[in-house]
């Protein structure tokens, strides 16, 4: 039985995606076990999101647009079964999803919750995704667990995939699927988490700071589980994988050449810090990769960030 006296935070970050930032506190709303507190991290939209907030009652008025400092308006929300508190932040300057989760992870654990249910603006929980994730962490005796991600656009599929698992029916009748999970799409964690790891590594600004959290997480001896019943919906990945050398097995991810540099930075620290043997693997098979193209600029940009990432330097 799920204990009634625990109260759980959500907590939603969102920049520039107005509406499906609505469909996914609609969804939030209707869970049929409802968070208590709503934190919503603003990181800086300049799309009308807090105009389209105000238009739907989510606040009761606006916040300054440029705010020289985090400016934060509470109030309480309705639903079909009572209110819930609402806390909106508007950030004084947009420090990545990295930034915006550390903001909102702070602020649900100062408010004294025991648990904090996390979530970018682009997902959709499934009306039972908070009551399964917290019934099932108690079952299997989780304190950081995450709901199965599915693809929007072709739901018999994950939306990243899971350790070899791509497809719902691999899973078969599995409750969890233990040690994996996409973390930050409908991820539950107990206070006890950050009270004895700490917040998220906010300089990393984009890309690698839920995988860097998870893995402390891991590091710090809690387990970790995707939890099946509870579902969350979100659309497919984006990134691309890259063949260093056909037709060998061998690939990479590339990104934009404006943001590589915070990629291989972040990829340099994660792996570095957790996993000696892929570090030298992505070490190797990158330098490979630009070596064989002839790409010596894009090679030297690899080698800085990603050795800069490995001695934790996140200066630049």
């Amino acid at each position: 039985m799920i204990n009634a006296h625990e109260k759980i935070a959500a907590v939603v970050v969102t920049y520039n995606r107005k509406q499906l930032l609505i469909k996914c506190l609609d969804a939030i709303k209707t869970q049929t076990r409802k968070p208590d507190i709503l934190f919503i991290i603003d990181n800086l939209s300049n799309d009308g999101t807090p105009e389209i907030l105000l238009e739907k009652k989510i606040i009761p008025k606006l916040p300054s647009k440029s705010p020289e400092v985090n400016e934060v308006i509470e109030c309480v929300i309705s639903t079909d079964t009572g209110l819930i508190e609402l806390v909106y932040v508007r950030k004084s300057e947009n420090d990545g999803g990295a930034g915006g989760f550390y903001e909102g992870l702070k602020r649900a654990f100062e408010s004294g919750v025991d648990w904090i249910w996390m979530m970018d603006d682009d997902g959709i929980p499934c009306k039972d995704q908070l009551r399964n994730l917290k019934k099932y962490s108690k079952k299997f005796s989780l304190k950081y667990c995450n709901a199965i991600v599915i693809n929007q656009e072709s739901p018999e599929e994950l939306a990243f995939g899971l350790n070899g698992i791509y497809y719902i029916k691999q899973i078969n009748d599995s409750e969890v699927i233990p040690r994996f999970m996409n973390p930050f799409n409908g991820t539950l964690i107990h206070r006890e988490v950050p009270e004895k790891i700490g917040l998220i590594k906010k300089e990393m600004f984009i890309w690698g700071d839920e995988e860097e959290y998870t893995n402390r997480v891991k590091f710090n001896g809690y387990p970790v589980a995707t939890i099946t019943k509870a579902k969350h919906y979100h659309p497919p990945s984006r990134s691309t994988f890259t063949k260093v050398l056909p037709p060998l097995p061998l690939r990479i991810i590339l990104k934009p050449p404006e943001r590589s540099s915070i990629y291989f930075r972040n990829l340099g620290y994660i792996n570095y810090t957790y996993n000696r043997m892929i570090f030298f693997k992505l070490l190797f098979k990158y330098n490979l990769y630009y070596l064989l193209r002839f790409k010596i600029k894009e090679l030297c940009n690899f080698n800085l960030n990603f050795i800069d990432g490995a001695n934790d330097n996140f200066s630049k």
